[in-house]
């Protein structure tokens, strides 16, 4: 996925797995800041938005200009597991 750094919208990430409910699953691109994620059906999403969107909600994940790495966090206690969790670029949109 490419976000322009003026946009905002949400992004899902599926979630397999073998318990239910699915723990709760929280986001970071650098692992030290993570944000919770909402449950829909199939995964997970996140409002993400670009370095330039202006007016964002408190949830929204505020990306960086170029390449962002996201890991994905579950917590079920006593595990704590930590994947990659893909790539999304934000940049300037062609016009």
């Amino acid at each position: 996925m490419t976000l322009d750094i003026a946009a905002r919208e949400y992004y899902v990430w599926p979630v397999v797995a073998d318990v239910d409910p699915v723990p709760a699953i929280q986001l970071s691109t650098d692992g030290i800041e993570w944000h919770d994620t909402e449950p829909v059906t199939g995964g997970v999403r996140a409002l993400l938005a670009g370095p330039e969107a202006t007016g964002n909600p408190a949830d929204t994940v505020v990306l960086r200009d170029g390449v962002n790495r996201f890991l994905a966090r579950a917590v079920d206690n006593p595990e704590v597991v930590i994947r990659g969790g893909g790539d999304i670029r934000c940049g300037r949109s062609p016009m």
